[in-house]
């Protein structure tokens, strides 16, 4: 509940005895889509990212990697703040676009093995650079 203030004071002021100014189960039912929304965006998430281990990221990598797995309870704050309208749209878009993308993902996987591109070859390491010897003088450089 939004009502013209950009807040979220309809949940944290005006408590009395221990009960929200909406009641308990207003409060709840309010609750219920920022709580979806982060609940669904948290499993996107873990599902659209590519695992890696922690040796493979350098020091900047690894702390992306760290804030942006709050992402998803920043949202669910924003979906505080504005009409549960836009809260809805998000939750849709979110489930939405994850079904797409894993479908998507698993049709190439498909046609990649179909077409002998498995998974094999895509992840083979590349053969290592031959051996630089270097040159004894200016002449040998220039050769």
């Amino acid at each position: 509940p939004v009502y013209g203030s950009q807040s979220p004071d309809w949940l944290f002021k005006n408590w009395v005895d221990g009960t929200p100014s909406l009641g308990w189960h207003d409060t709840l039912c309010f609750l219920s889509l920022p709580i979806i929304l982060i609940i669904s965006q948290s499993i996107s998430q873990r599902l659209l990212t590519p695992p890696k281990p922690a040796e493979e990221l350098d020091e900047a990598a690894a702390a992306s990697q760290q804030i942006v797995q709050y992402l998803p309870i920043m949202i669910g704050f924003f979906a505080l703040n504005v009409p549960s309208g836009l809260a809805v749209y998000w939750v849709t878009n979110n489930f939405v676009s994850t079904a797409s993308t894993l479908i998507v993902k698993a049709n190439v996987a498909k046609e990649m093995e179909a077409a002998g591109l498995g998974s094999s070859a895509a992840t083979a390491p590349p053969p290592p650079p031959p051996p630089s010897q270097s040159p004894a003088s200016f002449s040998e450089m220039m050769a």
